[in-house]
């Protein structure tokens, strides 16, 4: 089963164009799947019942037309989908311009649309190579849940749903220049984005994404980082794998770097048959465990804590973080950061292998096949492979955007000026080609 909290805490990276850029991919990528973005059935009924109103921008008047910033409501929601979809790289949202080769306004120019972008199949080519596996679950819950927050729009993977259609007609192929393979497009309408629908009302806790494998026991037991509850994030090339060294044969170690938002993190996700007190260990080695001010935070009974750990105090084995009160149930985790705020020496690593909850006062069982404190090799840490410098990441809230889904004709729907399209007919054909060619030169939308 996946691991389902491939979809938790992320590094906030504004970007503009819609680069191919693969090199930040998770370490467990998954692929492309065939054909354009799919929902479950059930889900595309639910929303072709939705009610909710589709407001686009108008015509464009320049600059004095803008909306100057991101509305309180798509800021909330990027920062919530950053909090909690780990496989997004970066949002991008409000930006003063037209839809490109038309006279009509952005509706990025409104601050009420949000580019989400997303991994790439790094195996495939880059058209259509939509890494489906790990986004596709971001589309679905938004879509499942547009109603709610105020969702107008939303455009991933060739395929676009617009709530300003008639129903049985929502949810099309998207046939515009880009096939927003490596973002969603998505729109709020002025009712979400002034914060006056359901979703922005409640507690907008985490999304729940279901089990990633059986609870554990009262016993307490251990996640490996082979295991579907662990997951790493952030670019591929500042992680190293290591066989034969770790619980099971295994482990990773990334290094420490001075930013205000980790690039690199993991994180094993817990769901426990019962409440109770556990203490919770990490498993060190000592050549990957060389960073003195390690970064956790452990969510546990619905508290997340920050724990600040010497990696070198403790040699290795299991090494404590502490004792907490685990609630019965899942949205529990432990996460391991990459970011520090001061500054840090060159190649301190910091290991991401095994975590074990162990009821106080009680000897856990040996880890099978390998017991921890004897898996060490006789690496000397001057010949590990070394990882190129991190680079900061920066959070602006003005950042350019993409291009969303205007680059075919805008049409009037339900009499509001809702821009949407419509699938390719062979009557069209020739105007969809010319009008690809005019938009070849032009910026993305």
């Amino acid at each position: 089963m996946k691991h389902a909290w491939r979809f938790a805490l992320a590094a906030t990276l504004l970007t503009a164009g819609c680069s191919a850029d693969d090199s930040w991919i998770s370490y467990q990528q998954e692929l492309a799947q065939p054909g354009k973005w799919a929902p479950p059935a059930e889900i595309v009924a639910l929303a072709d019942g939705y009610d909710i109103r589709n407001v686009q921008a108008g015509p464009w008047v320049g600059p004095s037309g803008c909306g100057g910033s991101l509305l309180e409501g798509s800021r909330i929601l990027r920062d919530w989908i950053m909090a909690n979809w780990p496989q997004v790289k970066s949002i991008g949202g409000y930006s003063c311009r037209a839809i490109a080769g038309t006279n009509t306004m952005s509706v990025h120019a409104t601050g009420r649309a949000l580019d989400i972008m997303l991994p790439i199949d790094s195996s495939q080519p880059t058209e259509g190579s939509a890494d489906n596996d790990l986004a596709d679950p971001l589309a679905n819950w938004l879509l499942e849940h547009a109603e709610e927050i105020g969702i107008q729009v939303i455009i991933w993977d060739r395929a676009i749903w617009s709530s300003g259609r008639s129903p049985g007609q929502r949810f099309y192929n998207y046939t515009g220049v880009h096939p927003h393979h490596d973002h969603i497009h998505m729109e709020l309408n002025p009712e979400a984005a002034s914060l006056g629908t359901p979703w922005f009302k409640g507690p907008m806790g985490p999304p729940d994404l279901g089990p990633c494998g059986d609870p554990i026991g009262p016993e307490g037991g251990v996640i490996d980082d082979s295991d579907p509850c662990f997951t790493a994030f952030g670019p591929a090339q500042y992680w190293r794998v290591v066989d034969g060294a770790g619980v099971d044969g295994s482990l990773r170690w990334t290094n420490a770097f001075k930013a205000d938002r980790p690039s690199n993190w993991a994180r094993w996700q817990l769901e426990l048959a019962e409440a109770g007190r556990y203490r919770l260990e990490y498993n060190s080695v000592a050549a990957y465990a060389v960073f003195d001010s390690a970064h956790y935070r452990i969510r546990h009974a619905g508290v997340e804590e920050d724990v600040y750990v010497d990696l070198t105090a403790g040699g290795p084995g299991w090494q404590t973080l502490g004792e907490f009160d685990f609630a019965a149930g899942a949205d529990q985790w432990v996460t391991v950061y990459d970011n520090s705020p001061v500054d840090v020496a060159d190649e301190q690593h910091i290991i991401a292998d095994a975590i074990r909850l162990a009821v106080p006062g009680v000897e856990p069982e040996p880890v099978e096949p390998t017991d921890p404190g004897t898996t060490e090799p006789p690496v000397d840490p001057g010949t590990l492979e070394p990882l190129p410098p991190k680079t900061p990441i920066n959070d602006q809230d003005n950042e350019p955007t993409l291009d969303d889904h205007d680059h075919e004709p805008p049409m009037v729907v339900d009499g509001r000026g809702g821009c949407s399209t419509t699938d390719a007919s062979p009557a069209l054909l020739p105007f969809v080609l010319l009008l690809a060619v005019g938009l070849l030169d032009r910026r993305r939308r």
